[in-house]
């Protein structure tokens, strides 16, 4: 064993060195890398160590903290045992003092006693903001931990108990629910209990437990909590509406898988209203209790300088515009990107160029200014972003990580809002400041934090899994604006409602969707206007093709005049130049709406 793992731990510990070396050679025999975590286990187990000194050398070695924080953290505790650190860990994790990486992993090792290569494998396939149980589950099924361990794990999980009562009162039970229910003389209170009845039998978090059971209308009934938990997952489930709901729960005696089971069958295929998409110049309607969100999508990662003025700046442009217009409108507003604005204008600050302008005595040159523009590059333009409001607008946008992250953020912020604005009869507005890949061909796909050229639909937000943050809260009025990038206008989706679909594609026969086919139950309009967004289909391209042969080939007979071939070479051209500017261009960039550096002439 190095004598520098044995100096670690006995700094960690303040055990003395010859008690140290006893303690691994019986544990890590032959290991290079004790676990401390697990030594501190063993320790405090066999009266080595003291209570409140080995939980206080776990939860530094487990959260990174320095001993003096450790001691303030614990003190108060109800219990000295290092076992039970997973709600002294939450509380840092909450207060931003660790990261979700290090909580959930510091978590998963006090939940399971798994060394941390083996807890931050788990963390790595699990939502760091979601519940644990999915990764405990996930250790037990690939028999990290064995099932009694993860038993307890979640036992402790579900009902806050420490080590000790847990081991006890889970006694010979391998029923997590029969379990906890009956266990009702252990907890604190009867909302306690209640909470935990309900994460237990719904899968819910403990937060969206206790938002049931805390309701005005509900007040600690359990019957009441459970009732309304059972209707709101009939109804996202099933996609139908509260009565229909009540009506198939009623019908199957408050079961709840086979009420959605029901409800599918009988609903799959009824038609139902869905988003009508439109092309519009016209900004988006917002009353005074708009809920708004708008994203930048924008990634400006690698060589490819995307967010420069010559390339797609003229999104940062847009987005910014609008925080500056809609500014103190609405009820709420929250707005995302993955790029900071400080270093987006140190970087492409200067890159923004008003063109020469001439009179009759001569061509003169624009100051050009330190910022992003926005509009018309022939008329008078608005410096959007520049050193003179960059701070301004740095406090009104929320910044997150490049990738999924950024897509992710936004997907919980839309549940979030959702829920309060559907609570209160409220509307929301959604603005995506972004390229739609065309590369997800079922539903459309919007690059939110990566670049276009990405051909993962993982990484994209589709429609399913906008569509899958909208079902949770179906009665919100949700109105879309989005910005197709070939095209002179925004592409408005007045509402958004799911499709219960018959698919037909432009490159096979028409299909119909198969019972319970996921991929259909959450099919919502896909983002694409009616004229132009994803509009380069089998048939746009044979139609080009063929027009492009005419007027070449065939053309007017030889006897036409030289005015009819004038015009009818000039209306082939017209629609040829209209369906090119369609096609990405070759430099992977993309015409601006609002924002054009040079017009639209090349396409």
């Amino acid at each position: 064993m190095a004598t520098t793992t044995i100096s670690s731990f006995q700094e960690l510990t303040g055990l003395g060195r010859s008690v140290v070396i006893y303690l691994f050679q019986r544990l890590f025999q032959g290991i290079d890398n004790p676990d401390f975590y697990l030594a501190i286990r063993n320790a405090f187990s066999d009266k080595i160590i003291a209570e409140k000194n080995a939980q206080i050398s776990a939860l530094i070695h487990l959260t990174g903290i320095n001993r003096k924080r450790a001691e303030e953290v614990l003190n108060g505790s109800a219990t000295s045992s290092p076992y039970d650190l997973n709600d002294r860990i939450i509380f840092l994790e909450t207060y931003g003092e660790i990261s979700a990486e290090t909580a959930v992993t510091a978590r998963m090792r006090v939940l399971t006693g798994l060394p941390h290569g083996r807890a931050h494998s788990f963390f790595l396939q699990t939502d760091p903001k979601g519940s644990l149980e999915p990764a405990i589950l996930r250790a037990r099924d690939q028999q990290a931990i064995s099932p009694h361990v993860a038993l307890l794990a979640l036992f402790k999980l579900l009902t806050g108990f420490n080590h000790i009562k847990a081991t006890r009162v889970l006694g010979q039970h391998d029923d997590l629910e029969q379990a906890i229910t009956q266990s009702k003389d252990y907890f604190r209170d009867d909302g306690e209990y209640s909470v935990a009845r309900l994460r237990v039998r719904f899968g819910l978090t403990d937060e969206n437990a206790r938002n049931y059971i805390t309701r005005p209308d509900i007040y600690y009934d359990f019957a009441k909590a459970y009732r309304e938990v059972s209707i709101d997952r009939v109804m996202d489930k099933a996609i139908v509406d509260r009565e229909d709901a009540c009506k198939y729960l009623d019908q199957h005696n408050g079961n709840v898988e086979q009420a959605i089971q029901t409800a599918q069958d009988h609903h799959l295929l009824q038609p139902t209203w869905c988003g009508i998409n439109a092309d519009t110049r016209n900004p988006p309607d917002v009353h005074p209790n708009t809920h708004i969100i708008g994203v930048l999508g924008l990634c400006d990662l690698g060589h490819q300088r995307r967010a420069s003025p010559q390339r797609d700046g003229w999104m940062v442009s847009d987005f910014y515009l609008w925080i500056n217009v809609l500014d103190g409108m609405g009820k709420t507003q929250k707005w995302f990107t993955c790029e900071d604005p400080h270093t987006l204008l140190a970087k492409y600050g200067s890159e923004s160029k008003i063109p020469d302008y001439t009179t009759d005595e001569g061509t003169f040159e624009h100051p050009q200014p330190e910022g992003y523009l926005q509009g018309d590059p022939f008329e008078e333009r608005t410096l959007v972003l520049s050193k003179k409001n960059i701070d301004s607008m740095a406090g009104k946008i929320t910044q997150s990580n490049h990738g999924t992250n950024l897509r992710d953020a936004l997907l919980h912020q839309i549940e979030k809002t959702c829920k309060i604005a559907e609570a209160a009869d409220e509307p929301v507005l959604l603005m995506a400041f972004s390229h739609g890949d065309i590369s997800d061909t079922d539903f459309g796909g919007l690059c939110i934090g990566t670049n276009p050229s990405s051909q993962n639909e993982t990484e994209l937000l589709t429609m399913k899994l906008l569509g899958k943050s909208l079902e949770k809260t179906p009665r919100v009025r949700v109105s879309m604006y989005t910005t197709p990038c070939y095209t002179d206008n925004w592409v408005f989706t007045p509402e958004l409602k799911l499709v219960k679909p018959t698919f037909i594609s432009t490159t096979t026969t028409p299909t119909q969707p198969q019972p319970h086919d996921e991929e259909s139950l959450y099919a919502y309009e896909a983002l694409a206007p009616t004229s132009m967004r994803h509009a380069d289909s089998v048939y746009t391209t044979a139609f080009l093709d063929e027009l492009q042969k005419e007027q070449e080939h065939i053309g007017l007979p030889d006897d036409a005049e030289e005015d009819e071939k004038r015009e009818y070479d000039a209306a082939c051209q017209t629609i040829i130049k209209q369906g090119n500017r369609l096609w990405t261009p070759a430099d992977g960039g993309s015409t601006p709406i609002f924002s054009p550096e040079g017009g639209h002439d090349k396409y």
